[in-house]
């Protein structure tokens, strides 16, 4: 078969082919230079589904660059293309792509992730280990990132924390009880609660 007419779309960058057999296709330019397309070229079935697989390669890592723009996991990032219903083999080769390039990297976000946690939010280790794993980052990485976080201030917000919360209980009824739960939701030894707590009250 052969390419009877180009559609150029100028908003989306796209060019739209036409073949001789009702064939037809939408390719991103850069697919339509890679490929040398042009009207009267000469062209087969198997070439036409190895310029549709590029392009979706294309679109693929496309999506996942705008997707990126604030850093995310790997599992965050498979999730997104497998509802954007990218193919199995193509959402592999983004991956992979995109660590090449280092726009992924589920350590250097685990470790990112839990300084903010830690510093920001004052969240205990606990928490921020269960919010990495739910992010679908391997728990061996999430292991080694918890046990590098500085204990001295894990301590020293715990102790911030419960003193706030002690705080604004004082009139309240179960301050221990209450500080407690608190602490545990937020992500804290029960162990290191109680003992702060008992220095504390």
């Amino acid at each position: 078969m052969i390419i009877t007419k180009i559609v150029y779309t100028k908003d989306n960058k796209s060019f739209t082919i036409f073949t001789s057999e009702d064939l037809e296709f939408t390719v991103h330019e850069d697919t339509f230079v890679k490929f040398n397309l042009y009207k009267s070229k000469e062209i087969d079935k198997n070439e036409i589904d190895d310029i549709i697989f590029e392009n979706e390669k294309y679109n693929s890592i496309n999506l996942s660059l705008k997707f990126l723009r604030n850093r995310k996991t790997e599992k965050e990032v498979r999730d997104y293309l497998k509802k954007s219903e990218i193919e199995k083999d193509i959402i592999n080769y983004t991956i992979e792509y995109l660590k090449n390039l280092k726009y992924l990297n589920d350590y250097e976000y685990a470790v990112a992730f839990s300084n903010d946690k830690l510093k920001i939010n004052k969240y205990g280790d606990l928490k921020i280990k269960n919010l990495l794993l739910f992010k679908g980052i391997d728990e061996d990485i999430v292991n080694e990132v918890i046990s590098k976080l500085p204990q001295d201030m894990l301590y020293t917000n715990l102790r911030y924390a419960c003193s706030k919360k002690i705080y604004s209980l004082r009139n309240s009824k179960n301050t221990y009880e209450k500080t407690v739960r608190h602490l545990i939701g937020k992500g804290y030894d029960y162990g290191q609660i109680k003992k702060i707590m008992r220095e504390l009250l």
